[in-house]
């Protein structure tokens, strides 16, 4: 198909309440008489097994259209920990996260010599991706600089995993 004064496409997904967020942004090819592809992969996929999204067209002079609603189902068939961004970091930091799994969640913050320092989340989280942000400021004792490693476990009452992984703070 052509295309007339394409300025663009937002992405769109829907979030867990319902509220549709801008994840991303492709360029337009302005005018062509060829078709064009287009493409954009969701790096942070939103806990749950069923993601919608939607494209914004948006036109050089500002109008827009919406596309219609697709429904992604995304299975989640491993456990996996991503590497908290941003890192180094200070002074708060985001970890994520992925279940097959629903269970009890811990997150525990230990310094380099294995003292825990901070447990910030203790609670039932579904199966999914989950991320959780950890702040420095919410913890009574002060962080110095340097190297924690971070432990989070998933408890079903069947089956507990691990996962472990270092983040660094800089003051």
């Amino acid at each position: 198909s052509t295309e007339i004064n394409n300025f663009g496409f937002e992405i769109h997904r829907q979030a867990k309440d319902d509220v549709w967020e801008q994840i991303g942004f492709v360029n337009g090819n302005g005018n062509s008489n060829s078709p064009k592809n287009y493409s954009f992969m969701d790096m942070n996929p939103a806990g749950g097994t069923q993601i919608n999204y939607r494209l914004k067209q948006i036109d050089n002079n500002g109008q827009f259209e919406y596309s219609d609603v697709i429904t992604i189902n995304y299975s989640i068939n491993n456990f996996e920990i991503y590497q908290n961004y941003p890192n180094p970091f200070n002074p708060s930091t985001t970890i994520s996260w992925q279940s097959p799994m629903d269970g009890n969640v811990s997150i525990k913050i230990y310094d380099i010599l294995g003292n825990e320092v901070a447990e910030i989340l203790n609670e039932f989280k579904p199966a999914g991706r989950q991320e959780i942000k950890f702040e420095t400021a919410s913890l009574n004792k002060g962080l110095t600089s340097g190297v924690y490693i971070y432990k989070i476990e998933i408890n079903n009452n069947e089956l507990l995993y691990t996962m472990i992984s270092k983040m660094t703070l800089l003051k």
